[in-house]
């Protein structure tokens, strides 16, 4: 398949699971740039405006899967990529020989951290981008209060190391609610969206992860919601950069019932950092949460300003294995009164990170576009 195939293919169809783009936003419709830039900046400028500020071709593209790689214009002056979904990170090789670059080159906007890489604070061409602080609907703010279980576990597709963490929270049933897979103990908790869609999403879900994992350039094909039903629920402004996405939708009810959220961040064996709707939800709701991400993960949040919750013991331990045992073990201490003591003493904390994941992060990347040119 030739590159102009490729991307008449990009223009007609919604791209599987590593899209986070919904397919009428192709068809002619807004640039990646206007997309990305238009309704999320204060001070808004047009790629247009921006090369001819500086005498420059601009190639802008916002990177999701493979489908998307053909959006990269090598012959351009400045590549300037959005690196969505760490299938980027994973497949950096790819992305140099799209770019003839080394990717040190490009400017990175990036909802990936991964060390000792071009995705890392260390290079000046690289920002953490916090596309994913928008991606949560149907927020509502969390109330500090006695609830019946201690924590919420969601967590989602199946995948041996999400197997081993459920193997270690299983015998803390009776203090959580929970779903993974054909274990659920929340469906009179669950959001009728959630209820109408999980029985089909189940399906989807009960996939071996590692066949996906190891294809150089695969994709997962996941159950999207209707984007007109979607629209009537939740508004049009929610369909800009995010899809109509069932893990999109905050689950009040459950969080009405629980003290505080138990977060499996997406392949947390990979990059240091990849913060997604998972941990959105709970920092937009105003509400504890204790997340297993990659290594460091927690430390990298510190990086970015933000005010992780505990001492967070796991967090610096690089064999998977073990992390994901002392995360557990962690989880296995908590119990109500900690919790609620925990909301009194990191009530600064708290609002500290609510008000950080509302900041103007598109108008971030824009200002450090500019200042990445100016240099």
């Amino acid at each position: 398949m030739d590159k102009q195939e490729l991307q008449r293919l990009i223009n007609v169809k919604t791209i599987a699971h590593t899209s986070s783009l919904s397919e009428t936003r192709y068809n002619g419709q807004p640039s990646d740039w206007e997309l990305y830039f238009k309704e999320r900046c204060d001070q808004y400028h047009t790629q247009q405006s921006v090369e001819k500020q500086f005498g420059i071709t601009i190639n802008f593209s916002i990177q999701i899967g493979p489908d998307s790689v053909a959006k990269i214009d090598s012959s351009a002056d400045v590549i300037i990529m959005v690196a969505k979904e760490d299938f980027v990170t994973m497949n950096q090789k790819l992305f140099v020989e799209a770019c003839g670059r080394p990717l040190e080159q490009v400017i990175l906007l990036s909802d990936i951290v991964l060390e000792d890489s071009p995705f890392d604070f260390d290079n000046p061409k690289f920002i953490y981008a916090g596309s994913w602080f928008e991606s949560a609907v149907n927020v509502k703010p969390n109330v500090n209060k006695h609830k019946q279980f201690v924590f919420d576990a969601l967590l989602g597709r199946r995948h041996k190391y999400i197997d081993k963490l459920w193997a270690h929270l299983e015998p803390l049933k009776h203090k959580m609610l929970y779903r993974y897979f054909d274990q659920c103990n929340l469906q009179e908790y669950d959001e009728d969206i959630f209820a109408k869609m999980f029985d089909e999403q189940n399906k989807i879900n009960n996939f071996n992860s590692d066949d996906y994992m190891n294809k150089e350039h695969g994709s997962i094909t996941v159950l999207p919601l209707d984007q007109t039903e979607w629209i009537q629920k939740f508004g049009s402004h929610t369909v800009g950069l995010h899809s109509p996405w069932i893990s999109r939708i905050t689950p009040n009810t459950i969080f009405d019932h629980s003290m505080c959220s138990i977060v499996r961040e997406t392949n947390f064996w990979h990059a240091n950092l990849f913060l997604t709707e998972k941990t959105s939800k709970p920092l937009q709701a105003n509400r504890l949460f204790f997340a297993l991400g990659g290594y460091k993960f927690n430390a990298t949040l510190k990086k970015m300003g933000f005010k992780p919750y505990g001492k967070c013991e796991w967090d610096s331990i690089k064999d998977i294995g073990k992390r994901i045992e002392v995360y557990a073990e962690c989880m296995s201490n908590l119990d109500h009164n900690q919790v609620s003591d925990m909301y009194a003493t990191e009530s600064a904390s708290i609002s500290h990170n609510y008000e950080l994941a509302n900041a103007n992060w598109g108008q971030r990347c824009m200002d450090f576009i500019l200042q990445s040119l100016s240099n």
